[in-house]
């Protein structure tokens, strides 16, 4: 027999033990891991919930060429008496050269103790009403709208989701949204997946994850579209946020201004971690 009839022979041997012994070890690992998250697990906050909020904002042009940047950073906290959120200690940091050194950080005066219920109280457009009629509105509504979300995309459809299995959100699939004074955007296909556990801050978490790819945005002379994904830790122990990520690539079509062309790259990343033994803070 020769070298090449060998193989042959061990790779048909390796094949059919694969059959065999493959249903087993698949019946083995779905009766140890389930299959949907717990149904019966509730939100327990028991006290103030501090989070760490970060959002790096790059503005491109068509090409992908910095044009700008921004970092807005500040302390959220949730979990208070009447079921209001807060934020404090908000800054944004101006890089005008996009490649260089931040050139200033502004204390955002207005955000400090902004308070508010949420979800419900960022339906309302007096909210908005409140943050600076200037450049800083849109940024600092930012910060706003994407700690909702992944709130929302975090514990909304917690018990329909299974274990690697995609799942489309009905009241998504064509849904469009009023981003205050700015515009609007219509939300339409997101689409969530359990995909495992992992640990954070000591304790077993699920991971999340989450991605929308095609979202029209309309504003007054411009128009576009954003797309946004993420990854999200949700304990098991108290259904708390443990950590977040969103991600969101926003193209917009605008009329020419100088020596700019009307095409404009938002990029942006945003993140929430949660803050453990914290020491207290304005209000508390």
């Amino acid at each position: 027999m020769n070298a090449k009839s060998t193989i042959g022979i061990v790779c048909r041997i390796v094949l059919i033990s694969v059959c065999w012994t493959c249903p087993g070890a698949a019946r083995i690992a779905q009766a140890e891991a389930p299959q949907h998250l717990p149904a019966d697990l509730e939100l327990r906050e028991d006290g103030p919930q501090h989070y760490e909020v970060t959002t790096v904002w790059h503005n491109r042009d068509a090409v992908g060429k910095a044009t700008g940047k921004y970092v807005m950073s500040g302390l959220y906290t949730r979990g208070l008496e009447g079921g209001d959120v807060r934020w404090n200690d908000v800054r944004i940091a101006v890089f005008r050269d996009p490649e260089g050194a931040v050139a200033d950080t502004l204390f955002q005066e207005t955000m400090e103790n902004f308070s508010y219920k949420s979800p419900e109280g960022v339906a309302d457009p007096m909210l908005f009403a409140r943050l600076p009629a200037d450049e800083t509105r849109h940024l600092l509504g930012t910060l706003i709208w994407d700690t909702v979300a992944v709130e929302a995309f975090a514990w909304t459809w917690f018990d329909k989701l299974e274990m690697n299995s995609l799942y489309r959100p009905a009241e998504f699939e064509d849904s469009t949204v009023q981003m205050a004074d700015w515009g609007t955007l219509k939300m339409q296909g997101l689409r969530l997946r359990w995909t495992g556990e992992s640990t954070m801050n000591g304790e077993k978490c699920a991971v999340i994850q989450y991605e929308s790819l095609v979202n029209p945005i309309r504003s007054v002379g411009m128009n576009g579209r954003s797309l946004y994904w993420g990854t999200i830790l949700v304990s098991l122990e108290d259904k708390q946020i443990e950590h977040g990520t969103l991600n969101e690539d926003i193209l917009i079509n605008r009329p020419p201004s100088g020596d700019s062309s009307g095409i404009l790259n938002i990029q942006r990343e945003f993140t929430f971690v949660r803050v453990h033994g914290f020491s207290g803070g304005a209000g508390e």
